[in-house]
């Protein structure tokens, strides 16, 4: 059986909430950890779950994760010097395959995510 998890990026305070035990009960989400998060607005909460993959390090993938992509033709463009660039991709639910956008099991390398990490150039799908 598949581990369910859940991450909470909060637009407001700017703060990602990790191991979260997740309960929305009216317009308030909960995290275990992090005790009561209110508001009036859930559009103020983006709400992530867990892939059930981990990275070669052994972090948790999450919807909105940055990996390495590791397909062989698409794995380096080249910059404006001419110099290797990594392929980036943002981890995403697929609705046509129901699944995450993750085509392989394992060899996966998460160099961030695009809430805390909007600064990271990513190759356009």
């Amino acid at each position: 059986m598949r581990k369910l998890g859940f991450r909470i990026w909060d637009t407001f305070a700017r703060r990602m909430l990790y191991h979260t035990g997740l309960c929305m009960k009216d317009n308030v989400i909960c995290s275990m950890k992090y005790g009561v998060e209110g508001s009036d607005d859930l559009n103020e909460f983006v709400i992530m779950q867990f892939t059930g993959l981990h990275d070669i390090n052994g972090q948790y993938i999450f919807e909105g994760d940055i990996y390495v992509c590791m397909s062989q033709w698409k794995s380096y463009i080249n910059n404006e010097h001419g110099q290797n660039k990594m392929y980036l991709c943002v981890v995403k639910w697929n609705e046509k395959n129901a699944g995450f956008n993750l085509g392989a099991k394992s060899g996966y390398r998460v160099v961030g995510n695009i809430y805390e990490n909007p600064e990271i150039e990513l190759f356009d799908e």
